[in-house]
């Protein structure tokens, strides 16, 4: 999600979106999504 704000402010801005939909999720009990990650073979 990206939200939309005035440029000075879209740092905290996104860093405080990023906290509450963690937050509300984890409060959920929804697992924190993980990325798989496999070497590869040359």
């Amino acid at each position: 999600m990206r939200p939309y704000t005035n440029h000075d402010h879209y740092r905290q801005v996104c860093l405080g979106t990023q906290r509450a939909v963690v937050s509300t999720f984890a409060a959920a009990g929804y697992p924190v999504p993980e990325a798989p990650i496999a070497p590869r073979n040359r």
